[in-house]
């Protein structure tokens, strides 16, 4: 009884109720649906323009609201600290694997994990791995028991930690754009073609395994979501496009060879589609990352903040727990 006198645990069930029972009522329509798409996966195309042009709109009133305090304090970064205190040893071991990976697809690999490796495929195959665990490792708010230091700064808590996660991306980008000058001789193409390889999908890893990092504040599960999503989208992205076509649109890994095998009147402006919705998605992670340590109150306990009765608020200074 006391269990069921909990309106949040009735609110609970009465949530899973009406979508278990919304799923039985449309199991029909939505397996007609599904089928549709499955046989005609290009209709989604206007969808996919309309989403990114929503995802811009937001990112543009995101930026515009960070613009007054980039503008108050982008004199005072503290890039020194943050120098100091950056975890070196991940771009560190990022240079090593890509030199390796290199050396490993330059003798031709036929046989083993590594069999088929073009130097075209290696910054696909580590750069977004890489860029996605250090966004996870950035910072741990369950175990660091000295935040409200860093809140007391007069520089928003927020803008420390994106200082960390843009020197993140500034970093393996530019260690991305040495391995396209290093792969560019035998992979053939340009450079933006082999920058639209890994690019989003870096970004994509990125943005998520920093806010996978901040709601669960805890980092072996963001890094374990990065290292499961990796995996599965890599090793097994064409297969799931092969089943379920009209997941183009997000496909992270989605090369420009691949989408005329699902999409048989496609054009580069689809693969152009599915590269800047892959991006804006990283960058709205991102965005939602920041948003979300503006509240000093959730950074410090994990908990948003209740609000008081209007009694309370009118008279002033009440002891609540009385």
């Amino acid at each position: 009884m006391i269990f069921l006198n909990n309106h949040r645990t009735l609110r609970n069930l009465l949530i899973v109720g009406v979508i278990i029972a919304a799923g039985l009522l449309l199991r029909q329509p939505i397996g007609e649906l599904s089928n549709y798409l499955l046989r005609n996966p290009a209709v989604l195309r206007p969808l996919g323009w309309i989403a990114l042009l929503i995802s811009s709109l937001i990112l543009i009133v995101a930026a515009r609201l960070a613009l007054p305090v980039i503008s108050k304090f982008w004199r005072t970064t503290s890039f020194w600290f943050v120098r100091r205190n950056f975890n070196w040893w991940l771009p560190l071991v990022s240079v090593i694997m890509l030199l390796i990976l290199f050396l490993i697809s330059a003798s031709n690999p036929s046989i083993g994990p590594f069999a088929g490796l073009t130097a075209a495929g290696v910054l696909p195959l580590l750069i977004p791995l890489m860029m996605g665990v250090q966004a996870a490792t950035l910072l741990s708010l369950e175990d660091d028991h000295a935040l409200e230091l860093p809140l007391t700064c007069q520089r928003p808590f927020a803008w420390q930690v994106a200082e960390y996660a843009l020197l993140t991306l500034i970093l393996y980008l530019l260690l991305g754009a040495v391995g396209i000058l290093i792969a560019l001789p035998t992979a053939g193409g340009d450079f933006v073609a082999l920058l639209l390889r890994w690019l989003p999908a870096a970004v994509l890893l990125w943005g998520l395994g920093l806010r996978v990092c901040i709601a669960t504040r805890q980092i072996i599960f963001s890094v374990m979501i990065v290292l499961a999503l990796w995996y599965l989208l890599l090793y097994f992205g064409q297969t799931i496009l092969v089943q379920y076509p009209y997941l183009w649109l997000l496909h992270p890994f989605l090369q420009s060879a691949q989408l005329p095998l699902i999409l048989p009147e496609s054009s580069s402006a689809d693969f152009l589609l599915n590269r800047a919705l892959v991006t804006a998605l990283g960058l709205l992670f991102f965005a939602s990352a920041m948003h979300q340590l503006t509240d000093e109150e959730w950074v410090l306990t994990g908990r948003y903040p209740l609000a008081l009765p209007k009694k309370l608020e009118v008279a002033g200074n009440v002891d609540v727990n009385r």
